[in-house]
């Protein structure tokens, strides 16, 4: 999946819940996308917060929103969609870590266990709050799958309104 399919199905779930009609303009770069936004060559941009953040503390955009069900530890000062009045507004990217589906359960508990040591060191804490626009939610495989299915439904529509053909 493309970054930019996640910019275009946010902008269509955007489009959806306030009712309105934007024109997507697909770049190949994010960079791209930012430079033609702080030209004015673009109205608005859905991108990454750590992308964002840099050009609006140098005055060259402005942050309206996040995507995300609560605010970025980023900028806590920054609003969600759904504070800013776009109702029913969540989608958040996220990271797992996967195996075959035979792999033998000690394995799969020690890589667990392992990799929620490392999302739990105050390090790895202060990585995510300075340099990423999310906060590490160390958990179990069972968590996971409780998670996904809470949020692919999310994304299903996002995707489903984008028009994005599955790859």
């Amino acid at each position: 999946m493309r970054p930019t399919n996640l910019a275009r199905a946010a902008g269509e779930l955007f489009n959806e819940r306030a009712g309105l009609k934007s024109i997507a303009v697909p770049y190949k770069r994010t960079v791209e996308a930012m430079n033609d936004l702080s030209s004015g060559f673009i109205d608005f941009v859905w991108t990454n917060a750590t992308f964002a953040l840099g050009l609006a503390r140098q005055g060259k955009l402005r942050v309206l929103a996040v995507t995300t069900q609560n605010h970025s530890s980023l900028d806590p000062s920054i609003p969600t969609l759904q504070e800013s009045g776009v109702g029913n507004f969540h989608l958040e990217a996220w990271w797992g870590a996967w195996f075959r589906a035979r792999t033998p359960q000690p394995i799969v508990d020690k890589v667990a266990a392992w990799l929620n040591q490392i999302l739990n060191d105050p390090n790895t804490r202060q990585f995510f709050t300075t340099a990423v626009p999310s906060e590490p939610f160390p958990g179990t495989p069972a968590s996971l799958v409780a998670y996904l299915k809470d949020d692919i439904p999310r994304w299903a529509e996002a995707y489903r309104l984008s028009k994005i053909e599955p790859q």
